[in-house]
């Protein structure tokens, strides 16, 4: 707005309509682009702001998530705090959220799975992740069933960890696996 009153001053124009008409625009574009929305694909909906709830894990710094979120992650703490045996453990696709909230590392370079270039060779993305957990000897991983950027993890991945470990939970969009 300043540089059209700047520019509009120097050639000489002085049609306040102009400015006028551009100022509330621009104030009305504003207002439009910073109103919270809802995106498809978003887990969260913007304007549910009174369902927030409290997270009450030590990590998470009382941080406030839906309600029912935070139910789901507080259990998926809890059990991967009493299964879990070493630093390691598998999440994913797509949950960074559970290694920093559990405490536990994660034991490959992933930090979302379309990112990586097995992503779409789903045989040798498998290979891959259960080298990873033969490897560092790995005994509870946590799944999430549909990920809105990775989607589902690869069939072959699910039925290899299926027999690998042999109790599982269901928790909301997660399913936590151990020894």
């Amino acid at each position: 707005i300043l540089l059209l009153v700047c520019l509009l001053a120097a050639t000489g124009n002085r049609d306040w309509r102009v400015l006028t008409a551009l100022a509330v625009f621009y104030l009305a574009f504003a207002v439009w682009l910073l109103t919270p929305r809802y995106y498809p694909g978003q887990r969260v909906m913007l304007d549910h702001l009174q369902s927030l709830s409290k997270l009450n894990i030590p990590r998470a710094g009382g941080i406030r998530i839906p309600a029912k979120q935070a139910q789901e992650y507080e259990e998926i703490v809890r059990l991967v705090q009493a299964h879990a045996t070493g630093k390691y453990i598998y999440a994913g696709p797509d949950a960074p959220e559970i290694y920093f909230l559990s405490g536990h590392q994660n034991p490959t370079r992933d930090l979302a799975a379309f990112l990586n270039p097995d992503f779409l060779n789903p045989v040798e993305r498998t290979r891959r992740i259960l080298s990873v957990i033969d490897r560092d000897k790995i005994n509870l991983v946590v799944l999430l069933r549909d990920s809105d950027f990775s989607g589902p993890p690869p069939a072959q991945l699910r039925a290899a960890l299926q027999e690998r470990f042999s109790r599982w939970a269901t928790v909301g969009e997660f399913e936590v696996g151990w020894k």
